[in-house]
């Protein structure tokens, strides 16, 4: 379950992009995805809304501070909009422009259906796929008589989509009604999907946000630009826009923590009381399968599970503990020599120049003197400071690998080598794997679990 406020995100005063960042090529909306174009036409409205609800709270802030603090927040949601405008397609035909819009609004809007929990508010949602689908119905049969060579394709897909199941599958005898369901004070998950549907429509604006004052509609947003960027990383297939939502999912997190201590300062009250008590059940639904996973993947969820188990290890107690120490050391041990023998020279190549290698280098080898540190303490009968220690480092280490060394691999190595790196890596855990763990000491083991981590790898470049 993904909770943003568990989550720093990337320090502010690293949000500066280089100006080659906008100079992009646009989505070819015929080979990619059929919703890329949703995803990136629901930011870029998002954006937008927000950017323009920053500047007129500006107007009507208290005090300096605030009013410099929601400026730069206006300031970063312009620089994101028209970085996300940047890969909109190039104009085309007006009416496949007019087909590829309303393409994009039925699946923001079944999605938004399929994933709402109150039955009342769904059943509105699902009405409003019904308009989309009859538009973009007689969009593709204006297509066809117009004689356009796409038209065939357009109105194959609009058949697909009228016999699908789920929440497109609307009756036609259910009668269509305009207009969004009106937002809920205690289900965070019901506000996030009307404030999203009222943002991709530019025409209406951000009507949600009369539910709240305006500290708190500051928090609404960045929350839920939060879950929608977290839940279109996990569902991207192109690259470089995966990229693109997890960067910004990083800076929202920031602008989430510096919206809840305005939300502090000027009401008294906690984010969570605005966004509701609980975490909001959003998770990416096109989740890659196994088999489709790349090495930036792989070590990705080696930090989450090098997570878990420094939590597992805290809630333990007696030999329990002492087990869990010997997991959470074997699972550092095995990724910390990955990245030694694989992912450290391929940063070197991505970026020859620079010094982020030398950098996470030299990190690693303080993880691996605290690691020590922490195996010797592992004798003791309280080895849970060292292991803090261990953690504390552990974390900053991975929150820059995943903000800054990860996506640039992404943007640089070829798609299909890092998918053949994701199966070295599995080989190389796998070789780790023999069970001996218990049987020896840690001062031996794990340099030996290191050697065959090595051994496997090399294996695998033969």
């Amino acid at each position: 379950m993904f909770d943003p406020f568990d989550h720093p995100g990337l320090p502010v005063d690293r949000h500066g992009r280089h100006w080659h960042e906008l100079d992009v090529e646009p989505v070819d909306v015929r080979a990619a995805d059929s919703d890329t174009r949703c995803r990136v036409s629901t930011m870029e409205g998002i954006e937008a809304a927000s950017a323009l609800f920053d500047r007129r709270l500006v107007q009507r802030c208290p005090d300096v501070d605030s009013r410099q603090v929601v400026g730069r927040l206006g300031t970063a949601a312009s620089v994101r909009r028209d970085n996300i405008a940047a890969r909109k397609p190039r104009p085309e035909h007006p009416l496949e422009t007019a087909i590829g819009s309303e393409r994009a609004a039925l699946h923001l809007v079944s999605w938004v259906a399929g994933n709402e929990p109150d039955h009342d508010r769904q059943k509105l949602y699902r009405r409003q796929v019904w308009v989309h689908l009859a538009h973009l119905q007689r969009l593709a049969e204006v297509s066809g008589r117009a004689g356009h060579p796409w038209a065939d394709r357009v109105g194959s897909e609009v058949d697909a989509l009228a016999a699908a199941p789920g929440p497109i599958a609307v009756g036609g005898s259910d009668p269509p009604r305009s207009g969004s369901p009106a937002p809920s004070t205690t289900q965070p998950l019901s506000l996030l999907h009307s404030w999203v549907v009222g943002a991709n429509q530019p025409q209406r604006g951000p009507h949600v946000r009369t539910a709240h004052t305006d500290w708190a509609q500051l928090v609404v947003h960045e929350s839920a630009a939060c879950y929608l960027y977290y839940s279109f990383m996990g569902q991207e297939t192109d690259r470089r826009l995966r990229q693109l939502w997890e960067l910004y999912l990083q800076m929202e997190l920031a602008h989430l923590r510096a919206t809840g201590d305005l939300l502090r300062r000027h009401t008294g009250c906690e984010p969570q009381e605005v966004v509701g008590p609980n975490e909001t059940g959003v998770r990416p639904s096109g989740a890659k399968p196994d088999v489709e996973w790349d090495m930036v993947d792989r070590l990705t969820e080696q930090h989450d599970r090098i997570e878990h188990q420094f939590r597992h290890f805290l809630r333990a107690t007696g030999d329990a503990r002492h087990t869990a120490f010997r997991r959470l050391a074997g699972l550092i041990a095995v990724h910390e020599t990955v990245e030694e023998e694989i992912v450290r020279p391929l940063t070197r190549h991505c970026d020859p120049d620079g010094h982020l290698a030398d950098h996470l280098l030299a990190d690693e080898h303080q993880i691996s003197d605290a690691l020590a540190d922490a195996a010797r303490a592992d004798t003791t009968i309280e080895p849970a400071k060292a292991v803090r220690v261990l953690w504390s480092m552990m974390r900053a280490h991975s929150r820059q690998e995943e903000h800054e060394e990860y996506p640039r691999l992404r943007m640089v190595v070829p798609a299909d080598e890092l998918r053949g790196l994701a199966d070295a890596v599995r080989g190389a855990e796998e070789a780790a794997d023999t069970g001996d763990e218990q049987s020896e000491s840690l001062g031996g083991w794990l340099p030996r679990t290191a050697d065959r981590v090595r051994d496997a790898l090399r294996r695998a470049h033969t």
